[in-house]
C-alpha cells in the first residue's frame, strides 16, 4: 500500500482504495495497515527522508481510517476491523 524506497507520497484515498481492495479479497477481519519493515534498504542507509516517511506514515494512518469508515467500524479504531462482538 505504500513503497519505502520513493519520495512519493501516497495519497489516502489510494491508500485506502487499496486496503478496501484487499479487505474484499481476504475479509476485513484479516486486514490490518502496520508497517512490515523501515524506509531503509539497510541499517546505515536512508533512502527517504524522515519528514516523508512521517508524512508516508500519516497517509497509510488516513487511508486506514477512511477504510474503516467504509466498512462500517466506527468508533472501534483503526487497528481492529473485527466487528464488535453482540452481547
Amino acid at each position: 500500500m505504500l513503497t519505502h524506497h520513493t519520495n512519493v507520497v501516497e495519497h489516502p484515498e489510494l491508500v485506502a482504495q487499496r486496503l478496501i481492495r484487499l479487505a474484499d479479497m481476504v475479509g476485513r477481519e484479516n486486514v490490518l495497515a502496520g508497517t512490515d519493515c523501515g524506509f531503509a534498504q539497510g541499517a546505515f542507509i536512508q533512502r527517504v527522508h524522515p519528514e516523508i516517511q512521517w508524512t508516508k506514515l500519516e497517509a497509510r494512518s488516513e487511508g486506514a481510517a477512511r477504510l474503516t469508515r467504509a466498512v462500517g467500524c466506527q468508533g472501534r479504531g483503526v487497528s481492529s476491523l473485527h466487528p464488535a462482538e453482540e452481547s
